[in-house]
């Protein structure tokens, strides 16, 4: 649904067979992306409205968080994996599989791996946090995980990106951690 800033009036209505809550829609270039059918992604002009591509590629029912930092779609799932994409197609470049959660965190689910947070881009490498408690850095390109830190605790929550290139973390057990840049 898009509405005009100076009213509120319906610009365009797009359906896309939505059943289950989704991340927050992001911007890539002069569209967005969000969740659409069960395990599917679609790419819709802002203009207008009209669907791009609307494909099933999620490793799961729907995206928990998505991210994009131009040349690639990541997106974080309930089901524990981690997914990277091309935006002008839709189709998947990788795929990184996190641990079993340390707490059950997902409704309807108990005993799996999962995410909830969404990567995050810090220069030039991709943070991705899990419900495993490892807050892992992947390589954009490829998913190669080049680090990893286990927290003990859910990290439910994507890292705050600072001006100088470090971040903060939060974990579930109420740990805010600051990290300067590399």
């Amino acid at each position: 649904l898009g509405l005009a800033q100076a009213d509120g009036a319906t610009v365009w209505e797009t359906p896309l067979e939505v059943e289950y809550q989704y991340a927050q829609p992001i911007l890539v270039g002069a569209d967005l992306v969000t969740g659409g059918a069960r395990s599917h992604l679609a790419r819709l002009r802002l203009a207008d409205g009209s669907t791009q591509w609307h494909v099933g590629v999620l490793e799961g029912r729907y995206a928990a968080g998505l991210a994009s930092d131009g040349q690639r779609l990541y997106t974080a799932s309930p089901s524990g994996f981690v997914q990277s994409f091309d935006p002008t197609t839709g189709d998947e470049q990788w795929r990184v599989e996190t641990g079993a959660d340390l707490l059950d965190m997902c409704p309807y689910e108990r005993g799996i791996a999962s995410m909830l947070a969404a990567p995050t881009r810090v220069g030039s490498a991709l943070l991705v946090g899990a419900n495993d408690g490892i807050l892992r850095v992947l390589d954009p390109g490829t998913g190669q995980v080049r680090a990893q830190a286990d927290f003990g605790a859910p990290l439910t929550a994507p890292p705050a990106v600072l001006g100088d290139g470090g971040f903060v973390l939060m974990a579930w057990d109420g740990r805010i951690l600051r990290y300067a840049p590399a």
